[in-house]
């Protein structure tokens, strides 16, 4: 038997442990130092879930539920679950500390994080810091002072895959984006007035309707600012453009806008480990 062979029976047989059984458990968490990535990984994935499953079947909690309450309910979750399969009550205590710190992964091991683009912008500038460049932090404990944080393009999660880790910051992209705009603050517009050359002269706004299935015409008319400028009137449609897409919740549409007017809000770059990292793996978003 080869050596993918092998991992893919591994990875298979994960799949079918009876997580009703204490025995089986232990082998999950012994598999959360195993030797290969992938199965690090998919260990850490069924616990993860294992654990989020026991808590949601026993109570469902709201994202606005005061965190003492939730630490009570949780715990009342997992003891009903140990008394009632006759579990150990130590090992939701051990898998609690494993899936809160994330995946190990070894020196020499290669994975594909995915960064939120650092943004700053004023009255008349903007900085879209969309790469990292060797002087850049990878991580949050690498930075040694707030400037530091802020500037540096923050690590958000680490996938095995390229596929899966360019899937990733796709959404996260749309994501930041919508946030941006739901927030009111009139980034985008700060960001290409401020910038030197106005729009993108490589991004026509007719052509990205068109390409759309969106027509300017309907949406945005011939409005303008008073100004008889086709920039003026470019700023002017962008800005009646979101306020459609978001209505309609379209919110794929807007997030490739910003990635046409402004650039990248999310991006993958490629890490071989040099020191050993927890990590928050993710398989799918």
């Amino acid at each position: 038997m080869s050596n993918k062979e092998s991992v893919q029976q591994k990875l298979k047989s994960l799949w079918e442990i009876d997580l009703q059984n204490e025995a089986g458990l232990k082998t999950l968490i012994a598999a959360l130092d195993d030797s290969v990535l992938e199965i690090r990984a998919q260990a850490y994935w069924i616990l993860r879930d294992w654990r989020q499953k026991v808590i949601d079947d026993y109570v469902i909690l709201k994202p606005d539920d005061p965190i003492e309450w939730k630490e009570i309910v949780t715990q009342q979750a997992f003891e009903h679950y140990a008394n009632r399969h006759n579990i150990n009550l130590e090992i939701f205590d051990i898998v609690d500390v494993y899936t809160r710190r994330g995946v190990k992964v070894n020196p020499g091991e290669i994975v594909y994080c995915v960064y939120a683009s650092a943004l700053t912008y004023g009255d008349d500038f903007y900085h879209l810091h969309d790469q990292l460049d060797p002087e850049d932090h990878l991580f949050p404990d690498d930075y040694n002072d707030s400037d530091n944080e802020y500037y540096n393009p923050s690590f958000e999660y680490a996938c095995l895959t390229l596929d899966v880790a360019e899937h990733v910051a796709h959404q996260l992209h749309n994501k930041i984006a919508l946030k941006l705009y739901s927030e009111g603050s009139g980034t985008m517009l700060f960001m290409i007035d401020g910038s030197t050359s106005g729009l993108p002269k490589d991004f026509n706004l007719e052509q990205w309707c068109s390409e759309q299935n969106l027509s300017l015409q309907d949406i945005a008319g011939n409005s303008g600012y008073g100004y008889s400028g086709s920039y003026f009137q470019d700023w002017k449609r962008i800005t009646t453009i979101e306020k459609y897409l978001y209505d309609n919740r379209q919110h794929e549409l807007l997030g490739q806008l910003w990635l046409g007017l402004i650039g990248k809000l999310a991006f993958v770059h490629k890490l071989t480990i040099q020191k050993t990292r927890y990590l928050p793996i993710v398989e799918v978003f």
